[in-house]
């Protein structure tokens, strides 16, 4: 693993962690999930991903930064992972980082090529993407039609 950090806009440092060679899969992990949770992930797909894994304020080697560590400021440190990669990246979101994921996404459209969302509480959000994840029916169809929704609700 190759270690480097990333500087968030309000000055705190993002440490993140790297291994593999290829197209850049950036990894933002849920709320209480230490970097070390998803190791085995990344050491399955380092052979086709450089993958980065990401530790949230507070965790690991990452700073506190500046309290509260509000969901905005979250986004703006995956943005400024997202700024070290050579190229666009695809993100994996797990859980409530799928949330920060999104809102990154959204701020920084030119540096993801492609997203995986694996169970964010999208219903914590509120306003158009909650009511376009109710309004989206079945679980398969609820991804495509949800994005398509809160894009059209911008």
């Amino acid at each position: 693993m190759r270690d480097g950090n990333a500087i968030s806009p309000d000055g705190t440092k993002i440490h993140f962690s790297t291994e593999g060679r290829g197209r850049p899969l950036v990894i933002a992990p849920g709320v209480l999930a230490p970097l070390e949770r998803y190791l085995p992930l990344a050491r399955v797909l380092a052979d086709r991903y450089t993958v980065v894994l990401v530790e949230r304020r507070g965790y690991g080697r990452t700073e506190p930064g500046s309290a509260p560590a509000t969901f905005d400021r979250q986004a703006e440190d995956l943005v400024a992972v997202l700024g070290e990669a050579s190229e666009p990246a695809m993100v994996f979101g797990h859980s409530f980082g799928g949330l920060v994921s999104l809102a990154a996404a959204r701020a920084a459209e030119e540096r993801v090529a492609g997203m995986v969302l694996y169970e964010p509480p999208a219903a914590l959000l509120g306003g158009p993407l909650n009511r376009c994840s109710r309004a989206a029916g079945k679980p398969s169809r609820q991804v495509s039609r949800t994005t398509r929704c809160a894009s059209r609700s911008r």
